[in-house]
């Protein structure tokens, strides 16, 4: 494609010119329209490599970058980053949602909580809020009043969805009182796609998955032709 050809153009210009900062963020903010995360991410670092003192754009830029290419980064560099972000600015939007996952990672709930309703307290668009509410209500915090002209029902099931029987193998069982988390993610790492959370007293049971339960904005089931599915207790 076209975007794609001069997306080329630009990278081989800056293999000549590479002290070219804003060149580099061009390229990544490129690549990560494309959805090619990885070169995404080598681009960003490329700028911040050659930044001094990264402002918090860049930082969380470079973060979000690092999550979506590969899902270990929320328990490290990533991690980091967004809670130096959080730490000078606590009302960046991007900061919030990905310290929300950078939370769940560590099995922190009360901060997801926290972070994840006060991102929904600076009104996101209602596609956004409505995966808030419903990911909030997942994790039991209170129900929280929609946006102004949104609906505050859950996000019903949309688009394609997975079905899966979830039961323990013989002998085992779940600790008293233990979560579940069931979750989609793509074969090649990054956080996940869409994920639920219940209650493993209750296994055996059926779950089903859909773009109602995304945990980034913007990404469906139905843009992947392989996901890897994990139930965890």
């Amino acid at each position: 494609s076209e975007g794609a050809r001069l997306v080329a153009e630009l990278q081989a210009r800056l293999e000549r010119e590479p002290s070219d900062v804003d060149g580099w963020l061009l390229l990544a903010r490129s690549y990560m329209v494309l959805g090619d995360y990885v070169k995404g991410r080598d681009a960003y670092r490329e700028a911040w490599n050659r930044t001094p003192q990264p402002d918090n754009e860049l930082k969380i830029a470079y973060a979000e970058s690092q999550i979506l290419s590969d899902r270990a980064a929320l328990g490290g560099d990533a991690a980091r980053i967004v809670e130096e972000v959080l730490a000078v600015e606590p009302g960046n939007a991007k900061g919030l949602w990905y310290g929300g996952l950078v939370a769940l990672e560590q099995g922190r709930e009360d901060l997801v909580k926290s972070r994840w309703s006060r991102l929904l307290e600076l009104n996101p668009p209602e596609e956004i809020a409505g995966m808030l509410r419903q990911q909030l209500a997942a994790l039991g915090a209170p129900a929280a009043a929609p946006s102004a002209g949104g609906g505050g029902a859950p996000a019903a099931p949309s688009g394609p969805s997975v079905q899966l029987d979830v039961s323990f193998a013989a002998g085992r069982s779940a600790p008293p009182n233990a979560s579940l988390f069931i979750f989609a993610r793509a074969p090649g790492g990054g956080p996940p796609v869409a994920a639920i959370r219940g209650s493993a007293g209750a296994l055996p049971s059926q779950f089903t998955l859909s773009d109602a339960n995304a945990m980034i904005p913007g990404r469906s089931l139905g843009d992947f032709e392989e996901l890897t599915l994990v139930a965890r207790v």
